[in-house]
């Protein structure tokens, strides 16, 4: 399961969910700069007021978007199936390895690497790659930059390793 942005903190909360509820996991999650907690942390702070990039993601972004996804849900206190960076230790340990990618322009690097270590902490496999120069939604806005295609590439690479290929397969056989 897997996504970019919000469709990847949304599929993070499911394989929280999925564990919670003792379903089984994907085989992996494919997070491409997901958007995984609410509080701003510093490289979303670091936006605050500057002119920037037209890509960046800046932080009254930031507020507006989670302000309008979190609704009516506290927000001292969402749900992990709400705010995947949120999630305890043990609302981790049961979800499928990840594959995070984010660039390290990117507003929400800093959410990704603590991720990252919460999965690490929990037992959780973790591929994580940070991208110089990649801003927040990148492949589309840098779509054929090195760096862009080199982020496509590894997502290529953690899909055929995780399913395999028709040719692999078909060897195999």
């Amino acid at each position: 399961v897997g996504g970019a942005s919000a469709g990847a903190g949304l599929a993070a909360a499911l394989c929280i969910h999925l564990a919670q509820v003792g379903l089984p996991q994907p085989a992996l999650q494919l997070l491409v700069y997901p958007m995984l907690d609410d509080r701003e942390h510093g490289s979303v702070r670091a936006l605050e007021g500057g002119a920037g990039h037209w890509g960046l993601w800046r932080l009254e972004a930031e507020r507006l978007t989670w302000q309008a996804y979190l609704g009516g849900l506290d927000g001292a206190t969402p749900p992990a199936t709400a705010v995947p960076g949120r999630a305890r230790p043990s609302e981790l340990r049961r979800v499928a390895p990840a594959f995070i990618g984010i660039g390290d322009v990117d507003a929400l690097l800093d959410s990704n690497l603590l991720y990252a270590t919460q999965l690490s902490r929990a037992g959780v496999p973790v591929e994580l790659h940070v991208y110089p120069g990649v801003i927040h939604g990148g492949f589309v806005a840098q779509p054929r930059t090195r760096q862009t295609r080199r982020f496509l590439d590894d997502v290529h690479a953690a899909l055929r390793r995780t399913f395999g290929t028709a040719e692999t397969d078909a060897a195999e056989n």
